[in-house]
């Protein structure tokens, strides 16, 4: 028979391999209400993910709906329904072509319109009156970080520049400055 610290610790390893890093979803909450849904902001963020890893040179990538299922826990009609929610935004492009000699939906993001649409999307929401605590008193409008948002924008030399790019970008500013 086991001792409580023994079975104790037996939970807090198990918990520990269920909430590893490889087994967390991202979903910037953001991403919810742009897209309207759980599924689709849970998608749109694995898309952003799997577009920066793409070997592909026109920036497509592929996944079975049984990757995804495996991936995000969402059914095939549940992805269908994700994508085309995605899709409606008009930064994503699918088409079929064969994976392993299956034909298998094949995904594009346009980040120049992906950029573009969301920080629409935040300026806009941004105007809105708020009820939480994120919320300037004076004025009645959320505490968004258009600023930030804007100054992301001015400061990129390019209409897209990776999350790398952008790094050594500040990188070479901080040595200049010495």
């Amino acid at each position: 028979m086991k001792s409580g610290i023994s079975r104790q610790r037996e939970v807090f390893d198990l918990v520990k391999h269920l909430t590893g890093q490889p087994n967390v979803l991202t979903i910037p909450r953001a991403f919810i209400a742009y897209t309207g849904s759980l599924e689709a902001a849970l998608l749109l963020s694995q898309i952003i993910y799997w577009s920066d890893r793409t070997s592909n040179p026109q920036g497509w990538f592929w996944k079975s709906y049984r990757e995804w299922e495996e991936e995000l826990s969402l059914s095939k009609h549940k992805v269908n329904t994700a994508v085309n929610q995605i899709k409606s935004k008009g930064f994503l492009k699918t088409r079929v072509r064969k994976a392993n000699g299956t034909p298998t939906l094949h995904y594009k993001l346009d980040a120049n319109a992906f950029i573009a649409s969301i920080s629409v999307f935040l300026t806009m929401e941004s105007e809105k009156p708020s009820l939480s605590s994120n919320r300037d008193y004076s004025s009645g409008k959320r505490k968004t970080p258009i600023r930030s948002i804007k100054q992301f924008q001015q400061d990129r030399n390019s209409p897209y520049s990776t999350p790398a790019e952008e790094d050594q970008k500040r990188r070479a500013e901080i040595q200049g400055s010495r």
